[in-house]
Order: C-alpha cells, then structure tokens, then sequence
C-alpha cells in the first residue's frame, strides 16, 4: 500500500519536518496534462510533528506537536483535498483567487499537434481531485523567517525506476496572521477575508534533473529549464510557453541538491508574523514542466518536506534601515 505521509524531524530547533511519500502515476497514450485521466495514489496517512519552537494545529485552536491526516480531514474548518484515487498534471503561474485558493488549471493535449492544449480551471472541493492541498495554522511567539530547511527532498521511491518526481512542484501561501487563537474565526472556513498580497511561493525540487528524451534538453543535460505556467483558462488550443493570454513566466526556488536529492542549505520562504498564520501548501506535478512527458509515467515519488526558522535581518546601529 502506497502512501504519503507527513511527518517532523528534529535536525535543528525550529523546524518541522513534512514527509510525503509515494505519488503514483500510471502509464497513459499522451503527453502533458493527459497523463492525468488514469492517475492514481493508493492511500494518503499524514502526520505532522513539531518541535517546541513551533506549534501547528489543524483548525487552528487545539495545538500539538503532532497532526495526523485525521485530525487534517476531521476538522470542519479545513478545506484540504487529499486525493484518494486519482492525480493528474496540472499547471498554476502561482496566481491566487479571491478564496485563497492557488489557481490551478487542467488541460486537454491536441492530439493532431501535440504542442496545443486548452485548458480548463480545477476549483477545489470538484469531484475530481488532481492534486494535494491542505491548510496549516502555525504559532510564533515572535517574527521569524519561515524557510524551507537543508535536507528536503522530492525523491524517486525506492520500489519506482521511473522519474515522475522531475515534473513535480510544491507551493506555500501566507493566507493571514491574527494576534492569538481568539482572533483565529477570521483565518478560518471560507468566509475569511484574503489578503490582497498573497502570492504562492514555488519550490521546483528537480530544477536541474532531465528524463531522455527528445527535444532540445536529454539526461545529460543540468540546466534549469524555464516554463510558463498556466494563468487562464483557454475556450481553444494555445501553443504551450508561447501565448501570454493564457500563460506566465514562474519564478521558482531551486535550492541547491545534494547527490542523494536532498536540498543543501535553507531557503527562505517568507517571514511570518508573531502570532497565529494560516498557511496553505500545494503538492502537483507541472504540465508545463519540459519533462512532463509519457516517460514519466508510472513512477512514484517521496516528498520530503522540512521548514525551519531564521531570525529576519536587522540593521546595526548607525545603519540605514
């Protein structure tokens, strides 16, 4: 039985540790957002641990060390989406709505030019569930800058041999921050008021890792190749990467990896707010990514998820701010 699983690891104070293992992808006739219509994942457990540098909660009010996926799917505050069945590519340029949602978009491949594709928005809460998203409420006693930690990884499982983690992303909003628990009804359910600024921040864990395959990048190539996220639903194909109605440059993180995956040193995310901040995180797999091809079907990938705290900068005495 697959799962993915998200868990805490203690390597510094400060730092929660998220382990998300095993995304399956089954084989499919095309590339790009097609291989998504026989995509599965076959379980989901979740557990969050935290040190005592950072608390964590589910709905916000009753904080732990420790969050499971029950406590993440039973509270009625929530709106996490877990997909117990089915995955499929989908592409976001980052955009946030107006219900704090990241926009995310599913496509349809022209099957008579494979470089066209008409998309379509995904709302949460569909049916149809592409992808993972759930919301976590953090507590800070004092400003710090929320990073994701050395040592975090999207990895191949180690019963996969095919690539599927290339193509994958994870995404981090800022959805608010309130005083203490008692302000927390103005964080929680759909009704709250989102901020204006609240951008997603992408990390792309395997920037400069390649499948063979035809084209102008192969395996043997390790540079980091930009993309074009999708930004709008399209009613007819577009050329992919190339009609700025529908698409946008993405700016990603791209930490530097070690030889085992694992990032080598911290990224700073953004700096959260003494207090309670809501946070919602994003886990897909990009269809505008260059290797988001068939080779990459039926693999299954370990997300390794690892945030730790930094004190923001200051200026010195005499410095200007």
């Amino acid at each position: 039985m697959k799962r993915i699983n998200l868990t805490k690891k203690a390597i510094l104070p400060a730092i929660i540790a998220v382990i998300c293992s095993v995304v399956a992808l089954t084989s499919v006739s095309y590339a790009w957002f097609s291989l998504g219509d026989s995509a599965t994942v076959e379980t989901i457990n979740v557990n969050v641990v935290a040190t005592d540098s950072i608390q964590i909660s589910a709905d916000g009010s009753k904080y732990s060390g420790i969050l499971s996926v029950n406590d993440l799917k039973a509270s009625a505050l929530t709106r996490n989406q877990f997909p117990a069945t089915s995955i499929a590519p989908m592409s976001t340029a980052g955009n946030v709505d107006a219900d704090g949602f990241l926009e995310m978009f599913k496509g349809t491949i022209d099957e008579a030019d494979s470089s066209k594709i008409t998309t379509v928005k995904q709302a949460e809460g569909d049916t149809e569930k592409n992808f993972i998203a759930f919301d976590i409420y953090v507590k800070l006693d004092e400003i710090n800058v929320f990073q994701l930690a050395a040592g975090s990884s999207v990895v191949l499982n180690s019963s996969s041999t095919v690539n599927s983690h290339v193509a994958a992303r994870v995404g981090f909003i800022v959805l608010g921050n309130v005083a203490d628990e008692t302000q927390i009804d103005t964080l929680t359910g759909d009704t709250y008021t989102v901020p204006t600024d609240a951008k997603a921040v992408i990390w792309e864990p395997n920037s400069t890792i390649h499948v063979d395959k035809a084209g102008a990048i192969d395996d043997t190539n390790t540079a980091a190749q930009s993309y074009f996220g999708v930004s709008g639903a399209s009613s007819s194909a577009f050329v992919a990467n190339a009609d700025g109605d529908y698409t946008d440059a993405v700016s990603t993180l791209k930490p530097a990896q070690d030889t085992d995956g694992k990032t080598s040193a911290a990224a700073d995310l953004f700096e959260l707010a003494a207090g309670v901040t809501k946070i919602r995180v994003y886990i897909w797999v990009e269809g505008q990514d260059a290797d988001c091809i068939n080779e990459i079907a039926g693999g299954l990938f370990d997300v390794n998820l690892m945030f730790s705290l930094t004190k923001p900068a200051t200026s010195e005495p005499g410095e200007n701010a």
